[in-house]
Formats: structure tokens, C-alpha cells, sequence
């Protein structure tokens, strides 16, 4: 997981995460940020404008979460087969 960081630009602080951190499902576009029970939870944001660093994120997530930025379409995936009852639960 990745610390959300703070970018200064003209003075004015955003949380900025790396382009590898947001996954895009149903029409909206997610982060995934580890829980307090070690797992993951897949939370809606909402996205400013692009940077060389990454894409600032307006909505959705603070500074103090923990942001997956290496395998979150893996979680996507694996959240959305999970959920189509793929199990053998009788």
C-alpha cells in the first residue's frame, strides 16, 4: 500500500496518487485502502485535474489512508467474481 501524499502547487495543498491506484468499474472510478481488519475496501473518488506525479483526488480518500498502488485491478477482479457467486455455498 501507499501513504496518500500532499503535493504543494501555488500554495494550495492536494492529495495527489499515483495513476496505478485507481481502477474504473460501473462508471465510476475507485481506490482501494487497506482496512482495520488488514483487508481492503474499494471506495469511490472523486478525481481534479492530472499531474506530471499523478492525478489529485478531490473526494474519497485522506491523507492518512493507506492506497493501493500496485494491484488494484487484481482486487477489482477478484471483489466482482467473489460477489457473482462463484462459491459452492448451499
Amino acid at each position: 500500500s501507499f501513504p496518500a501524499r500532499r503535493s504543494s502547487d501555488l500554495a494550495q495543498k492536494r492529495l495527489v496518487l499515483p495513476r496505478g491506484a485507481f481502477v474504473r468499474h460501473e462508471g465510476g472510478v475507485f481506490v482501494y485502502v487497506q482496512n482495520t481488519e488488514g483487508g481492503y475496501e474499494r471506495r469511490l473518488v472523486t478525481l481534479g485535474p492530472g499531474l506530471d506525479s499523478g492525478v489529485v483526488v478531490t473526494d474519497g480518500v485522506a491523507e492518512k489512508d493507506q492506497v493501493v498502488v500496485t494491484g488494484a485491478q487484481q482486487l477489482l477482479a477478484t471483489e466482482i467474481l467473489g460477489s457473482a457467486g462463484g462459491g459452492d455455498e448451499d
